[in-house]
């Protein structure tokens, strides 16, 4: 990480002479309108000057595991000037080597951000320049700032002042060198190729890298600018288990030749051979105060004989806590498939991870060692002991590569993390080469025929134009703009995977010819074919049906009415793009065809059922029921409906949609109801005066409607479902209860 203290005396004599302009300053004064916030971004009273600066956790500690942005809500124009730098105020307190901020370019609108500058560790406040001189000639320029924490400690993040993007008119900037090594020294047996992108507005004067093996220097390698600004250089072979160290420099054509060059990469030539993810989730101890852990290691499959000649242990150390030396190993297997009698006599290694590097590899030489590691085959294990104190390494959790074990008191078990240990061997025998040949006459349609050797099982080819790839053994690919593309082939055998490159050069990229066509077999549903010409990238469908549209290329779209549509077809790629439009006719739509069904097992409830025509053409969505009963109807999908009485209904139904109507009847039979049972009881209520209850049968299909009583006395009769009686004498009675509805009558007495 790189502060810079700024003085006002060096930023007046770096001025003199060129003219300056500030295209954007926000701060903090008047809120946080300027900038795109996710997360927890806001203002804070944690300021440099004034009173606010903007943190991505103005109200304390930062979340855990959160990844957060504030990216500015406006790009800015550097079309027009040759130079560009990034000033702002900066203080932080992130959990070092575990928890980040990024400072962050891009200038094509977000797709590709660059990371100009990181920050973690504990700062107080710095004023930072830092330049933007490779987003120069760019008129689509944003800066963010990007947040991100692990799921454990958490501290008061960043605040962040008075920030400003300054221009010139002048370039004083060393070209911008963006490279992406492959991580923790991981290289090649063979040719090792570093690919970079080189920005200046004046353009590149010259490009090399220089490299050493072992620490002795080589000569130094030119740059082939293949592609806009992509840059290719290829390292030669060196030797397994060789440690190259390189660093690429670039002078611009500016008046003022500036130069700039990288830090130093280094990687390990050789077969690299890794199970673990690469993300470190915690950090797992060896120690040998532990009863838990006091070895590990992880298992190398060699599946064919080579040579170890190197090995990789991912430490970590904090102020809390440094690590003692290591005893490194290499151990055969023995019959219970653990770690068994050493192959190599175990040596003290000092674990590299440093207060910049808290989770840096340690490289362990094993080149000393070939009598014993040469022509070795099957499964080893490469791993230590801590004898003097605590050994931290970093671990993936759960395991993903399940090729860990840990030792205890009680011996080797296998271990649910993985520890990032590796290694790195020579060339392993029966390992496939990869060889390709291409055929450029259908341009820009290449066709690429594997030739590679030793009995490959899969393929990986990656095309380099943007992120497309193929697992075929002999593809085809389309390119989609003109250019030289650096196409490589990784091929692999179960025994280890080679890959080789090529420069393909590509000139006949054309904008495409939109064409179609259409298949109506299932009209109104309509499956469209896009037939265009030269290798669309894009399809855009416009169906002139209410707005429906269709991003993809071969659409099935079921148009809503009859009509004649007016279809579209608008096709792009990076050359252009073309229109074409159809006249579809859709006649289909017709009136529903009526149907019903229904259920009598609950009589005199009937549930009816529509099954009126139901395709895409004719589905009603309309319905009208008509029981056949002074007018009793619904209008419900599906009806459930109660007859009065016994009888034979016509009940039909009628279907309807925009296109018309139909109806369809049906007898339904209704013999359920029944004449009442009669039943009755009595009590003597006061005297003389006898209650008389009546207890006719009262359900659905013999429910009592009429109620006659006579009581033996000359008394006219009783119409009341339950009376009361007076007698006028003593005597004996024959009460009799006559019961009756609309199916008939019962008598009781």
């Amino acid at each position: 990480m790189r502060k810079v203290l700024l003085l006002s005396l060096a930023i007046f004599l770096s001025l003199l002479g060129t003219s300056q302009n500030i295209v954007f300053f926000d701060n903090f004064e008047n809120g946080l309108s300027n900038w795109n916030l996710t997360g927890t971004w806001g203002l804070s009273t944690n300021s440099f000057t004034g009173i606010y600066s903007m943190s991505e956790s103005p109200a304390g500690n930062y979340p855990d595991q959160t990844t957060m942005t504030a990216t500015m809500d406006s790009s800015v124009d550097l079309t027009s000037v040759l130079d560009a730098e990034i000033l702002f105020s900066g203080t932080y307190h992130i959990e070092f080597g575990f928890d980040f901020m990024y400072l962050e370019a891009t200038s094509d609108g977000g797709n590709t951000w660059v990371v100009l500058e990181s920050f973690s560790g504990d700062s107080a406040w710095y004023k930072y320049v830092i330049s933007l001189g490779g987003f120069v000639g760019s008129n689509n320029v944003k800066c963010r700032f990007r947040f991100f924490s692990d799921p454990n400690l958490n501290f008061d993040g960043m605040d962040i002042d008075d920030f400003l993007i300054m221009t010139y008119t002048e370039d004083n900037t060393a070209p911008l060198i963006v490279h992406y090594p492959l991580p923790h020294y991981e290289g090649s047996l063979y040719e090792h190729q570093v690919l970079t992108e080189i920005i200046d507005v004046s353009g590149i004067s010259f490009a090399t890298l220089t490299y050493r093996i072992d620490n002795v220097l080589q000569p130094g390698v030119s740059g082939i600018n293949y592609s806009g600004d992509t840059w290719l250089f290829e390292i030669p072979p060196a030797p397994a288990g060789s440690w190259i160290k390189y660093k690429i420099t670039a002078q611009d054509s500016s008046i003022n030749s500036n130069t700039g060059s990288t830090d130093d990469f280094e990687y390990i030539a050789g077969n690299y051979i890794k199970y673990d993810n690469g993300i470190v989730d915690f950090v797992g101890t060896i120690s040998p105060f532990s009863t838990f852990e006091t070895g590990a290691s992880v298992k190398i499959n060699l599946n064919d004989t080579t040579t170890l000649v190197s090995a990789l242990v991912r430490n970590y150390i904090d102020f809390n806590n440094p690590n003692a030396d290591m005893e490194f190993h290499v151990w055969a297997v023995d019959t219970a498939g653990l770690p068994g009698a050493d192959l190599i006599t175990p040596f003290i290694v000092v674990p590299t991870a440093n207060a910049a590097q808290p989770h840096k590899m340690t490289r362990i030489d094993l080149r000393s060692f070939g009598d014993t590691l040469q022509g070795i085959s099957g499964d080893v294990f490469v791993g230590f002991r801590a004898p003097f104190g605590d050994v931290h390494v970093g671990q993936t959790t759960p395991a993903v590569g399940n090729h860990t074990y840990i030792e205890t008191f009680n011996g080797w078990t296998q271990s649910s993390d993985d520890y990032h240990f590796r290694a790195v061997t020579s060339e392993i025998g029966s390992a496939p080469t990869a060889v390709f040949t291409y055929d450029t006459l259908a341009d820009p349609l290449v066709s690429f025929t594997d030739q590679s050797l030793n009995n490959p099982t899969s393929w990986h080819w990656d095309f380099d134009d943007g992120g497309t790839f193929s697992n075929d053994q002999h593809p085809e690919h389309a390119f989609t703009l003109n250019g030289t593309y650096n196409v490589c082939l990784t091929v692999d055998n179960g025994i280890t995977s080679n890959t080789t490159c090529q420069f393909v050069s590509v000139q006949n990229v054309q904008s495409p010819t939109a064409d179609f066509y259409y298949i109506t077999t299932y009209s109104p549903e309509i499956l469209f074919v896009d037939t265009s010409y030269n290798y669309p990238t894009s399809w855009f469908w416009d169906f002139d049906d209410n707005g429906a549209t269709w991003g993809y290329i071969n659409p099935i779209y079921t148009f809503t009415h009859n009509d004649t549509f007016h279809v579209c077809l608008t096709v792009q790629n990076l050359m252009g793009g073309d229109t074409l439009c159809q006249d579809i006719i859709i006649d289909d739509y017709i009136a529903p065809d009526a149907a019903f069904s229904f259920d009598p097992s609950l009589s005199p409830w009937i549930q009816f059922y529509d099954e009126s025509s139901n395709q895409i053409y004719n589905t009603p969505d309309g319905w009208y029921w008509d029981f056949d009963n002074s007018g009793a109807f619904s209008n419900d999908t599906n009806v459930l409906y109660l007859f009065p009485e016994n009888g034979v209904y016509n009940v039909c139904l009628t279907s309807t949609n925009t296109y018309g109507s139909d109806t369809y009847c049906n007898q339904v039979v209704i013999n359920s109801y029944l004449p009442p049972v009669a039943e009755f009881n009595f009590s003597v209520f006061d005297g003389p005066v006898i209650q008389f209850n009546d207890q006719s049968s009262d359900s659905l299909i013999n429910e009592t409607t009429n109620w006659e009583w006579d009581f033996d006395d000359g008394s006219p009769v009783n119409n009341s479902q339950s009376p009361q009686h007076t007698f006028p004498q003593n005597g004996s009675y024959e009460v009799c209860l006559v019961a009756s509805n609309t199916e008939g009558t019962d008598t009781i007495c």
